[in-house]
């Protein structure tokens, strides 16, 4: 049920306003000062949205954290109801609550004079409604409560797979909002996909010398010398002139069909007004900080050079033409194998005695039935492989039936399992189990894959499937200390991780359990006729 099938409920969202209540209630804990649009102009129509579904791709210090929190409060305070507000660990959660939370609502008389109920970290009654205030690493924390409106802040930082554990708290609403804001990390991961799923709003001001329309990029309108000035700042992307980059302007929505399902607002440091234009391009210059500048000060996702495996890089291999239909004696033929939900995804290789390897097959077979595991099978014995490796997860039986069957010429087929371990792997050979460092393996296929010790198929590069797939995971070093899950722990190490986005990445993993294959594979059993096809 939704707020249309309230009509006391539409009535009272028709006539509310957060961009009133901010401006007549709210005082800014940080200055002690009402709140104020000045310098922000791009927050306007944000609390003017009433969409049931919006999301923030942010800078840093963008004032969305006042509007995320100010809607709570507001939600409660205006409609009587119930708000979740959901940060990524309770720790963070804790200095949240009372370094913003208490003190927005100890300093803004109006609000404080509604809190007649239970107040505490967690807890804020305000009339007739509750704000509360958890940490979304807390499982049995998410399912004691139900809310009306959603806000997560900090979307990246959160455990993913806790997102739609949030977002049941809400269905048995009438109203059903959600606010999801963050500085974005990787591309299309948390925010970043959101923000694409959206309608993907952009802030656009007009040049008052030329009157070009335009959203403020970075490589376009920022100069280290801008005309009349000496010194870095902005400029219009057409005539170069200064612009003022604080003028009033326009959300544009690049997709206007989408903006049923989603209202995307994509803010970046140049609109906002304590952004300092010099300091910012000194920071752009330092490698060590590019990715602090993308995500925080241009609330773009980044992704490192070399993080992962291009388009370009796939193409420079797929040079095989032609591909033969079986196998000669004396190949050594390895296999890897990844299992995705509906489907398998095949790969088959040629070892030569160098380690040097040539793609004969990379394949999906549809389905991950026996069916499926019976015709995988028949395309192992027809190219005679000797060692295959296969993701034991999530059909563990099916790809253990498989693995411990007795394979002619000597043949070995494992399961593998991503464990936390010193090695990049371990072979057992009586349990048929290869345990691997996920980075690790992962990290040595890359640099295969990159050597030029491995050819493909022309074939393969032209498929879209497998070129995504590729080069979907992103490597990336991170600082586990200012991630959700790891808050409450003592302070580690940076960590480096190939992390998970929302696209599909079976075939990368295909040529990584092929590249432990081919290793486990003994060079002196390998083909020592190398001819090329």
């Amino acid at each position: 049920m939704s707020a249309s099938r309230d009509p006391e409920l539409a009535a009272k969202i028709e006539e509310a306003s957060l961009f009133r209540w901010l401006l007549e209630n709210y005082v800014i804990p940080k200055t002690g000062k009402p709140y104020s649009f000045r310098g922000h102009a791009y927050a306007i129509d944000i609390t003017k949205d009433k969409h049931p579904f919006q999301v923030v791709k942010k800078s840093a210090q963008a004032t969305m954290s006042e509007v995320c929190l100010s809607k709570a409060l507001w939600v409660a305070d205006e409609f009587g109801l119930n708000t979740v507000y959901a940060m990524p660990a309770m720790s963070q959660m804790q200095l949240f609550s009372h370094a913003r939370v208490q003190r927005a609502i100890m300093m803004s008389p109006k609000i404080r004079d509604k809190v007649t109920g239970v107040t505490n970290v967690s807890q804020k009654e305000i009339g007739k409604g509750v704000a509360y205030f958890i940490g979304s690493q807390d499982y049995r924390q998410l399912i004691t409560i139900d809310g009306d409106l959603l806000v997560i802040d900090e979307v990246d930082g959160h455990l993913q797979e806790n997102i739609p554990v949030l977002e049941q708290r809400i269905e048995h609403s009438n109203l059903r909002w959600r606010l999801y804001a963050s500085t974005p990390t990787l591309p299309e991961y948390g925010i970043d996909a959101l923000y694409l799923e959206s309608d993907q709003r952009e802030w656009f001001i007009r040049c008052e010398h030329c009157g070009e329309l335009q959203t403020l990029e970075w490589d376009r309108n920022v100069v280290e010398n801008a005309e009349g000035k000496y010194g870095p700042g902005v400029v219009c992307g057409k005539c170069r002139k200064q612009i003022n980059r604080l003028a009033d302007g326009e959300w544009v929505p690049k997709y206007p069909s989408l903006s049923d399902e989603c209202h995307g607002y994509y803010i970046n440091k140049l609109f906002c007004e304590r952004a300092d234009i010099a300091q910012l391009i000194k920071r752009s210059k330092k490698l060590r900080y590019r990715r602090q500048f993308y995500n925080s000060d241009l609330g773009l996702a980044y992704t490192p050079e070399g993080g992962k495996i291009t388009r370009e890089e796939i193409l420079a291999i797929a040079t095989v033409k032609d591909v033969p239909d079986s196998p000669d004696n004396g190949w050594m033929v390895v296999a890897g194998v990844d299992v995705g939900p509906q489907e398998l995804y095949v790969g088959i290789d040629r070892v030569f005695v160098d380690g040097k390897r040539v793609g004969l097959v990379r394949k999906k077979i549809e389905s991950a039935t026996t069916e499926a595991f019976d015709e995988l099978e028949k395309l192992f014995r027809h190219w005679k492989v000797r060692c295959a490796v296969l993701d034991a997860m999530p059909e563990t039986r099916l790809v253990k039936t498989l693995t411990d069957k007795p394979w002619p010429r000597g043949g070995r087929m494992f399961r593998c399992y991503f464990r936390p371990m010193v090695e990049e792997y371990r072979v057992d050979n009586t349990t048929h189990v290869v345990n691997a460092n996920r980075t690790m393996v992962c990290d040595e296929m890359s640099t295969m894959y990159r050597s030029g010790n491995l050819t493909l198929p022309e074939s393969v590069g032209l498929d879209p499937d497998y070129v995504a797939q590729v080069g979907a995971p992103v490597r990336v070093t991170y600082d586990p200390n200012k991630m959700g899950v790891a808050l409450d722990r003592e302070a580690r190490a940076e960590k480096t991780i190939y992390a998970k986005t929302h696209k599909p990445d079976h075939f990368f993993f295909v040529e990584t359990y092929l590249w432990i294959a081919a290793d486990i594979a003994p060079a002196p059993a390998r083909t020592i006729f190398q001819r090329p096809f």
